[in-house]
């Protein structure tokens, strides 16, 4: 008997488990590269995995999705919760932190109904996939121009 979901589940569990190992990675590696060096890293992985989706059709495909994707989300995470006392200090940073908890939460919400959309019109979700794979690589090269305060000012 065949299992439905056996692929999903495998492709969760390894971009989980990867997803933790990268963290552990970029932790080690924010000591000695920049935030928008790993950010932009971290970004064009999530963008070529986004944009690869559609076009997979074997199930090696799935483990080399999994691993970009996980990998590039662990990466994100760890940057997300770490930039903000870095960069800004630590005298707000409960505030800081809250708003952008806040906007994390509002906009990841806006993510079912752009696949919606996308899958109403054009009866698959390739178009908000490679769309979103083109914002994450335009993301990912703006942080080039992204220049950190001065740490001593904090």
């Amino acid at each position: 008997m065949a299992t439905t979901g056996a692929p999903s589940h495998g492709f969760l569990a390894a971009s989980t488990l990867l997803s933790l190992g990268s963290q552990f990675l970029c932790g080690w590696l924010n000591r000695r590269w920049r935030y928008p060096t790993l950010l932009a890293v971290a970004l064009l992985l999530y963008a070529l995995s986004l944009a690869a989706l559609p076009l997979s059709s074997r199930h090696w495909h799935l483990a080399g999705l999994a691993a970009g994707l996980g990998i590039a989300g662990g990466m994100i995470i760890v940057i997300f919760f770490s930039v903000w006392g870095d960069l800004f200090g630590q005298r707000h940073l409960g505030r800081i932190l809250g708003i952008a908890q806040m906007i994390t939460v509002l906009y990841s919400a806006l993510g079912p109904v752009i696949f919606a959309a996308s899958a109403t019109q054009t009866g698959s979700y390739t178009l908000a996939l490679w769309t979103m794979a083109g914002v994450s690589l335009l993301l990912g090269a703006a942080t080039s121009f992204v220049r950190e305060p001065n740490r001593s000012t904090n």
